[in-house]
């Protein structure tokens, strides 16, 4: 993956999948990435992702809700929930790769 990051073919997957959430999160100081990842981190598991995100497992489920509808993409379709992981994966990459403000 990190070799087909910088292409743009890659760019437009992301700005597909992840990118609405991620603009989504920059604008309302959210968490839904978060979300998504620890969901993901979890297998799917509602009640263990909930635990670990300190939240009702109802409240992992709202969420999970918007993070569907801000990226049109459904959680419980494989091939929606590769798309999201991969698109993820991109996010840590394109993340990584910003310089650290902190520095400058």
């Amino acid at each position: 993956l990190l070799s087909v990051a910088d292409s743009a073919r890659a760019r437009m997957f992301y700005d597909r999948t992840i990118g609405p959430l991620a603009a989504h999160d920059a604008k309302q100081d959210g968490d839904l990435l978060y979300t998504l990842q620890m969901f993901f981190a979890y297998l799917g598991n509602h009640s263990q992702a909930a635990a670990a995100l300190h939240i009702h497992r109802n409240t992992l489920l709202y969420r999970l809700g918007r993070i569907e509808n801000i990226t049109s993409h459904h959680l419980d379709r494989a091939p929606d929930r590769l798309a999201l992981q991969l698109g993820l994966a991109l996010h840590r990459i394109y993340q990584s790769q910003k310089p650290d403000l902190k520095k400058a």
